[in-house]
């Protein structure tokens, strides 16, 4: 499980460091990862950020940055925003398959899709998924 949120934290923030101990994953109704938290956890901070789980892309990816600034709000990075989101569920959907869980594989390759609907790998997993279980 530590391979797999290091592996998730490397990817979302570009980097590959060691994880941070303590370290704590806030995720949002949707499953994805809202906020990490490095080093001791706040409880106020927690409630804070627990009481707005519905952050777009670019809030999430703020609060999960390793430094501070903004990102530039502009078509050209919110579509590349929107793939990065898509190749994350995509990889979630890929470990699920991989792991024989079908219901949450094509689960995650529909929310690939519904991030970037011309998403080919993502389309073609869901299709050869559609006929089981």
């Amino acid at each position: 499980m530590l391979d797999e949120l290091k592996e998730t934290t490397d990817f979302l923030t570009a980097a590959s460091e060691p994880l941070s101990l303590p370290m704590s994953f806030l995720l949002d109704p949707q499953n994805r990862v809202s906020v990490t938290y490095r080093g001791e956890l706040d409880v106020g901070t927690l409630l804070e950020d627990a009481s707005n789980p519905n952050r777009t892309w670019l809030e999430r990816f703020s609060r999960i940055a390793p430094l501070g600034g903004r990102a530039i709000d502009h078509p050209h990075v919110r579509d590349a925003a929107d793939t990065l989101e898509a190749t994350i569920l995509y990889r979630l959907g890929r470990r699920y398959e991989d792991a024989k869980n079908v219901k949450l594989a094509r689960h995650y390759y529909q929310q690939a899709v519904n991030y970037w609907s011309d998403f080919p790998d993502a389309q073609r997993r869901l299709e050869a998924l559609s006929n089981h279980p």
